[in-house]
């Protein structure tokens, strides 16, 4: 088949700097991670220039992962401290889905961004045996999922060779988290214990979810015979044996 198990390249680099802002009471980190990873996968083309019998040259199969971090600490008082955090989150995987049955222009192209945070979190030492922290944090994600051609999506069932459109997906969808823990530190008998009460809640909620489906919300799938997948035909079949789904 077109194409070998391996990898084209391959880098994933780290850094990140922190320290004071203000002494002893203000610190800051930041972190970054920019990750590429291409691979070669048996099957897989680029189909985009092809035709039959060749279907064109093998596709590397990439994705690129970038995170950068920023949290931050602030001591309020001597008994109360802050802590802050928010990181973006970057994948972008041009060819999803792609596979030996799967050519480049069946794939999905995955480019979403996340977001953790930011969060707020406060600690509270009311004396040398108890604490309260109480915290909030945002989540979420934008993921679009776009095709790479407007032709018609095919599916052969015995297969699994696939041509045409993918789907057009965009989700954004939100979540929220808070809580709060109590804690009691308290000698009982000769051990030592942590006696330990929380609350913790969350709401969630999409802000929209664009589903645009095939183009011209349809799929044609085949059941393709023995000689027919033989000889790489799996669209051949009549008009009976394909399904249109509205």
């Amino acid at each position: 088949s077109v194409g070998s198990n391996t990898f084209t390249r391959y880098n994933d680099f780290f850094g990140n700097i922190g320290g004071p802002i203000i002494k002893d009471r203000a610190w800051f980190m930041f972190s970054h991670r920019d990750g590429y990873g291409g691979k070669l996968i048996p099957g897989f083309v680029d189909d985009r220039n092809g035709a039959d019998p060749d279907p064109g040259p093998p596709a590397t199969f990439w994705t690129k992962l970038k995170d950068p971090t920023l949290k931050l600490n602030f001591q309020l008082t001597d008994s109360l401290s802050y802590e802050s955090m928010v990181q973006f989150g970057r994948k972008w995987q041009a060819y999803r889905g792609g596979s030996r049955t799967v050519p480049l222009t069946a794939t999905m192209n995955q480019d979403s961004w996340s977001l953790i945070g930011p969060t707020f979190k406060f600690a509270y030492i009311i004396s040398p045996t108890m604490t309260l922290d109480w915290s909030a944090s945002r989540g979420g994600y934008w993921w679009p999922s776009t095709p790479y051609t407007q032709d018609i999506r095919q599916v052969d069932r015995n297969s699994g060779e696939t041509r045409g459109n993918y789907t057009w997906t965009v989700r954004k969808p939100v979540r929220w988290q808070w809580g709060a823990n109590f804690s009691v530190f308290s000698n009982i008998g000769e051990t030592s214990h942590e006696l330990k009460t929380g609350y913790q809640g969350s709401w969630g909620y999409s802000t929209s979810t664009d589903y645009l489906g095939f183009v011209g919300h349809a799929e044609y799938r085949y059941r393709s015979t023995d000689a027919a997948e033989a000889a790489g035909q799996y669209f051949k079949a009549s008009p009976k044996v394909a399904d249109r789904l509205p």
